[in-house]
């Protein structure tokens, strides 16, 4: 009754799916063009199945000594091993960002990005099992996830190499906390 109202007051409700059709009536989606509606239900289709990482720019490439890229080598080479479902991947730039790149059982995660200048890494024991490696500003609230491990050498390799690229920022590695 309220549309119907609205219509005898000149009022039309316009919505996406009329949008789509390119018409302006009530949603109402057999207005939509049928090639229209199945463009977009395959382009969406297509992202979620998909599960590819976007393409991001580049970093700004941050100066390293070899033993800081042998560190973010090795940071690589740990995140690849599946943890809980979940696998990592990382690079390094200019201005100490660290951009985190997740999946989750092979499903991409959105990315995060870090700026790690005073920062501290510490390894977090989680309840159950395992161990998180995270990054703590010096000075505010907050915290960083860099890395879930099985076993706490293993989080402990992955701190030391964190701590590593750290020292390209010029931040000390001693934790926060």
């Amino acid at each position: 009754m309220m549309a119907s109202a609205g219509k005898a007051l000149g009022y039309r409700r316009t919505s996406p799916i009329g949008a789509i059709g390119g018409g302006d009536s009530d949603a109402n989606v057999a207005t939509a063009s049928p090639a229209k509606l199945a463009v977009a239900m395959a382009s969406i289709a297509m992202l979620i199945a998909c599960g590819r990482e976007p393409e991001l720019p580049a970093l700004a490439p941050a100066t390293m000594d070899a033993s800081q890229s042998e560190a973010l080598r090795r940071m690589n080479l740990a995140g690849a091993t599946a943890f809980a479902g979940w696998t990592w991947r990382y690079e390094f730039g200019a201005g100490c960002r660290l951009r985190v790149i997740k999946r989750y059982e092979d499903r991409p995660i959105p990315v995060a990005e870090h700026v790690l200048t005073d920062h501290g890494v510490k390894i977090v024991p989680y309840p159950g099992a395992g161990f998180g490696v995270k990054a703590y500003p010096r000075l505010k609230a907050g915290s960083a996830d860099l890395f879930d491990a099985r076993t706490e050498p293993q989080a402990a390799a992955f701190a030391q190499d964190a701590e590593s690229l750290l020292t390209a920022c010029g931040s000390a590695a001693n934790p926060p906390r």
